[in-house]
């Protein structure tokens, strides 16, 4: 027998998001006990809580989703997440990705992470009619261009966060782990007009420091759909010139959290 969905939005950190896809998994850790001279299993036992992971994928619809997901950089608070009525109130976000593209729909991906197991509840309800942001005006300031310019319209632009945590078991508990973040990496792939800025600092080798660079989306009708501010080392930059075509530059971003 098969289950249909329909009008499922996820929960993810008290935002409400119409999903395109969502999943989740848990498992235990599960070890046998066996004794000298017995060949079979004499017991089985758990080691550890339930550790789980889920993730979502869903479309940008306004700008307090940005606003949401890039502060849970570094952040070692739980957050409670809903995937079709299975709720974890101690999730943490390992992943994220936003992908935009001239006049494309703006699609955000989150992976989590989870400790013990997940309680059943009501499915988020639907809430009014989806609307999803288009990318077409898409600006980045504090990044040098040619002409000197404010802002820079974007062409396209791609942003990656990647974080671990490690839980820490105390003796004699296999629940309620400490959860402490560990490391991560943040990265951005950025295509506009007239990226100049170079990859090292003048004739020296230490590599370009961007601080302070914004990048921000709007719908047509000018409505913000939020923004991002990106600092890292600038690592990779080029241009792309054809004949009757407007040329383009790009420029990939790293930074470690």
């Amino acid at each position: 027998m098969a289950t249909d969905f329909k009008d499922l939005p996820v929960n993810l950190a008290g935002r409400a998001v119409y999903a395109t896809s969502a999943s989740f998994g848990e498992s235990i850790g599960l070890e046998t006990l066996k004794s000298y001279g017995v060949r079979s299993s004499a017991g089985s036992f758990n080691t550890k809580a339930v550790e789980a992971s889920a993730s979502a994928t869903f479309y940008l619809t306004n700008s307090a989703d940005l606003t949401t997901f890039t502060a849970l950089t570094r952040s070692n608070s739980a957050q409670q997440i809903n995937i079709g009525g299975n709720v974890s109130s101690s999730a943490y976000l390992t992943d994220l990705s936003i992908n935009t593209a001239s006049n494309s729909i703006i699609q955000v991906s989150t992976s989590w992470i989870y400790f013990g197991s997940s309680s059943s509840s009501a499915a988020t309800a639907p809430v009014g009619t989806i609307e999803p942001a288009i990318a077409q005006k898409t600006t980045i300031t504090g990044y040098d261009s040619l002409g000197g310019g404010a802002s820079t319209e974007v062409g396209s632009f791609d942003y990656s966060l990647s974080q671990s945590y490690n839980a820490y078991y105390y003796l004699g508990k296999t629940t309620a782990p400490a959860i402490i973040w560990g490391e991560g990496e943040a990265s951005a792939s950025i295509e506009a007009y007239a990226l100049t800025d170079t990859l090292l600092n003048g004739v020296s080798p230490c590599p370009t420091i961007e601080d302070n660079i914004t990048i921000a989306f709007a719908n047509c009708d000018g409505t913000s759909m939020g923004s991002i501010s990106l600092q890292g080392y600038s690592v990779e930059r080029g241009w792309d010139i054809n004949s009757n075509e407007v040329g383009s530059s790009s420029v990939n971003l790293t930074k470690f959290l």
